[in-house]
């Protein structure tokens, strides 16, 4: 049970990441006419960065 509530989470904040990037965008799009692909970069940006951080975090963590 513990497992499946966890991944229910875990899933729900993915989708609020999505939900909160798409409608940056959408709000983007809809004031300029113009799709600016530079908000998907630094999105992209901060993926990678997330991704690095938690690799570090935990190696780290092992490292004792």
């Amino acid at each position: 049970m513990q497992l499946l509530i966890t991944i229910l989470l875990d899933g729900l904040t993915y989708a609020s990441y999505l939900f909160i990037v798409s409608v940056g965008l959408t709000i983007v799009f809809g004031v300029l006419k113009i799709l600016n692909v530079a908000h998907g970069a630094f999105y992209a940006w901060g993926a990678y960065a997330a991704a690095y951080a938690i690799t570090y975090a935990s190696d780290m963590e092992y490292a004792d």
